[in-house]
């Protein structure tokens, strides 16, 4: 079982003993640049062999963070996802740059997942059909399509929408994903394929 926790108000002066007194589990972190809140994280069964996966310094606006998970001969990849409702990080340009950074990593011959606050109300995931509200939404929606992925959340995240998201290109390797208190907390019980 892997853990994945996308919303954290943390920074620097936080150490990770407060995400796991125990030391039970390694922990990846990626904080967000100059502003409060919004950092992501990802926390994992330490006997998984997981690692971090560089994310190149030309996406360094995007709060994002992947992590690549081995055990025994599987694989998969997790991609934790921030993106804030600024204006600046719903702009067309801001969501074309995350659209590529995502095809990127997702480039993959191993199941990937990519979840978090990608905040597109605009986006029905239940019917793959996005509004002309936030015409920036539409590249998200059109990434997930392209690329095979399918949402798993069913249930809304904050008031009427689905804004955080479980997006994987192997949703038969998908236990379970529920959503607590409006919040979603992803837990991934992954079937790990041999690839």
């Amino acid at each position: 079982m892997l853990c994945s926790v996308h919303y954290i108000w943390l920074n620097g002066n936080i150490l990770n003993g407060l995400l796991d007194p125990e030391g039970k589990c390694p922990i990846f972190l990626h904080d967000r640049k100059e502003r409060r809140g919004g950092g992501v994280y990802v926390l994992t069964r330490r006997e998984l062999n997981a690692f971090n996966i560089p994310v190149s310094d030309s996406y360094s606006d995007i709060t994002l963070l992947c992590v690549d998970i081995a055990y025994c001969n599987a694989k998969c990849r997790i991609i934790v996802i921030y993106r804030s409702t600024d204006i600046t990080q719903q702009s067309d340009i801001c969501t074309k740059q995350l659209v590529q950074c995502l095809e990127h990593l997702a480039c993959i011959s191993y199941p990937c997942f990519i979840a978090g606050d990608l905040d597109a109300p605009t986006i029905d995931w239940a019917i793959l059909v996005e509004n002309l509200e936030n015409c920036s939404d539409i590249h998200l929606l059109d990434f997930a399509i392209d690329n095979g992925f399918t949402q798993m959340v069913q249930e809304t995240t904050r008031h009427n929408s689905i804004l955080d998201v479980v997006l994987t290109n192997e949703p038969n390797t998908t236990f379970d994903v529920f959503v607590r208190l409006s919040v979603l907390v992803t837990i991934f019980v992954l079937i790990l394929q041999s690839y």
